[in-house]
């Protein structure tokens, strides 16, 4: 089930130099999107405009040697919709053929059509994950920002039925977003969703480590803004466990939204393997152990901060700074799309 790969990126060993043998790598294949979802940071920010796929040389590079890293996971997204990139499923079977025992795509579900869909599973897909949030038409439009949801119910039902027509070995999981504006339809969601999935897993949508006006006072529980606190305990696991790289070959080391302060190392100089062991990302593992992680964005998520530096300097950035945005702010867009008439 989705949730116990979930809970197994928590159990990790607090070593310096961690051996990813059975790890998870993501990585950004696009930051292209064809969704404008209320909740999205990277919608709010702007990301999806990059326009970018991975580079081919790039990814065959980076993912063979995550897996002479002894890692077995492979997840073709971070922020962006992999169905986007047309090299998806020659990336999967790559990947099968190399021997990942697991993996994976997290999709919107608009371009996972009957012949997309097929394609995957010819390919060797492990399991495909469809990011819902609505279980009506006029609510779709409003939390992704498009009209498809009669496709992409449609499509999630084919994903099923075609793996019952073709014996495919594929899971399919529905992973729904809850905001004050569906969770109405919650109910509904697991009748509309469920007989189609092997899971179907809610979360509430909570506010971004970088705030975005307009979340917590329209779209989050009220119970989840008066007990908002740290969400990862220190030392936090993703630092030792997962592995993150972008769509321009940066190893990050989690997969945040705010990306300039999360890059630890730059893959298009070095080989994966001298990224995750580099003197730097050493030096911060040593430090979320001992607690002394002020003026990083590890601060932020898991002291509540407000200071965001690079965690490593050495990183030439485009902007020549981290690029803070303090100040980004949905309520305009909440507001058209929710309230008024």
């Amino acid at each position: 089930m989705i949730t116990d790969k979930i809970s197994q990126k928590q159990d990790y060993e607090k070593e310096l130099c961690p051996d990813y043998s059975g790890k998870t790598l993501n990585i950004e294949i696009t930051t292209r999107c064809n969704e404008k979802c209320i909740y999205c940071y990277h919608e709010v920010k702007g990301t999806h405009g990059n326009l970018k796929n991975i580079d081919e040389e790039l990814f065959y590079r980076v993912t063979k040697e995550a897996y002479e890293l002894g890692i077995t996971d492979v997840g073709l997204y971070m922020a962006g919709e992999p169905l986007m990139n047309p090299k998806v499923y020659d990336y999967v079977k790559y990947l099968k053929g190399l021997g990942f025992q697991y993996v994976y795509i997290s999709t919107n579900g608009l371009l996972c059509t009957p012949e997309n869909l097929e394609k995957l599973a010819e390919a060797g897909i492990d399991s495909v994950k469809f990011s819902l949030a609505a279980a009506t038409k006029d609510n779709f439009i409003k939390h992704h920002g498009v009209d498809g949801f009669e496709l992409v119910k449609n499509n999630l039902k084919y994903a099923f039925e075609y793996r019952e027509k073709s014996h495919k070995k594929y899971g399919l999981y529905a992973f729904c977003i809850l905001t004050k504006f569906n969770i109405e339809e919650k109910e509904l969601m697991e009748q509309e969703y469920g007989p189609y999935v092997d899971e179907i897993v809610f979360t509430n949508v909570l506010d971004h480590m970088v705030p975005i006006k307009g979340f917590q006072e329209y779209l989050m529980f009220d119970e989840d803004v008066a007990n908002q606190k740290p969400r990862r305990p220190l030392p936090c696991p993703l630092a030792f466990n997962t592995v993150a790289v972008d769509e321009e070959g940066f190893l990050h080391i989690c997969c945040s939204s705010n990306r300039d302060s999360t890059k630890i190392a730059d893959l298009r100089k070095m080989s994966l393997k001298e990224g995750l062991y580099s003197e730097e990302y050493v030096a911060l593992r040593k430090r979320l152990i001992q607690g002394e992680i002020a003026g990083t964005y590890c601060e932020v998520c898991c002291k509540g901060g407000e200071n965001i530096n690079q965690v490593n300097n050495l990183i030439e950035l485009e902007s020549g700074s981290v690029e803070i945005i303090p100040h980004l702010d949905a309520t305009d867009e909440i507001r058209r799309r929710f309230i008024e008439k």
